[in-house]
């Protein structure tokens, strides 16, 4: 992973650009970028299963082939992992040690009590490790299985999308303002008739698996809405209140997520709505 991160640094450097300017460019924070060109894994230690992502993003920012770094990513993530794993085990060892040393000094006088005391160490280092491997296998290695599975397909989309000039159907939102969700393409979205609502409310729910978002209002980071990786059951919500307002979603992962404007469900395209893997989608208020 170290040398994954100096050559981006590298070439970085070789554009011309600083850490501000790549900043800009892909919307991750400057001490994001820094950790990634460290190779600093233990940064992401609870992002972990998106590291491949942001390489793979910064790679295309850089005008880089991320194919050329994949191997040596794949085998930095089995590597970290595997190096977790041994972490976890090593702190069961040290609790079962200090279990065992409080068992000692409260001198027990009866065998019964010792063959207590052993049968409660063993039943706790059990469950101890059965939480370890289940959190490991739930949060490190069943995600990376699934981005292996979606890599050759995902297509990671940071550009504003050409708009159609013939819209789609309108469909109406059941709020008390009547407002209108029109798709015009599978990337844009416009809500329109929003001239007598007070505001704008835009929830996201997570309800597939853990997902990663970055958000934007009218090119500026969204302060609602904080860039990290969400749990299942978790959700964000944003406003928006002018009208031209523009509000750019970058998804992680798509499927099973639920979208509601005024609380109200509304409907991507499904080309978009049932993607597993990442891209960007555009929601712009019209006033008329």
């Amino acid at each position: 992973m170290l040398e994954i991160g100096k050559k981006l640094q590298e070439e970085r450097i070789k554009q011309g650009l600083s850490l501000e300017d790549m900043s800009r460019k892909t919307r991750f924070s400057t001490m994001q970028l820094e950790a990634l060109e460290n190779g600093d894994l233990d940064f992401f230690k609870d992002d972990i299963s998106y590291v491949k992502f942001f390489i793979q993003y910064y790679c295309k920012a850089l005008n880089l082939n991320y194919d050329d770094f994949r191997d040596d990513m794949d085998q930095s993530m089995i590597t970290y992992t595997n190096m977790l794993s041994a972490k976890e085990v090593e702190q069961l060892r040290n609790a079962n040690e200090k279990l065992q040393q409080k068992i000692k000094q409260n001198g027990p006088t009866k065998k019964k009590q010792k063959m207590d005391f052993s049968l409660v160490s063993l039943l706790v280092i059990a469950a101890l490790m059965l939480l370890a491997l289940s959190f490991v296998m739930g949060k490190y290695i069943f995600p990376n299985l699934m981005d292996q599975q979606g890599d050759q397909d995902q297509v990671i989309n940071t550009d504003l999308p050409n708009i159609s000039t013939t819209p789609k159907d309108e469909v109406p939102v059941d709020t008390a303002c009547d407002v209108l969700f029109n798709m015009v393409n599978m990337h844009t979205y416009e809500i329109r008739n929003v001239n007598d609502c007070e505001s704008i409310d835009i929830r996201i729910e997570f309800t597939e698996r853990e997902t990663w978002i970055q958000s934007t209002v009218n090119g500026v980071e969204d302060p609602n809405i904080k860039s990290k990786v969400y749990k299942i059951g978790e959700s964000v919500e944003t406003v928006l209140s002018n009208e031209n307002d523009q509000l750019k979603l970058h998804l992680g992962y798509y499927s099973g997520n639920k979208f509601y404007i005024n609380d109200t469900e509304v409907n991507l395209d499904p080309s978009i709505a049932n993607m597993r893997s990442g891209d960007v989608v555009y929601f712009t208020v019209k006033g008329e």
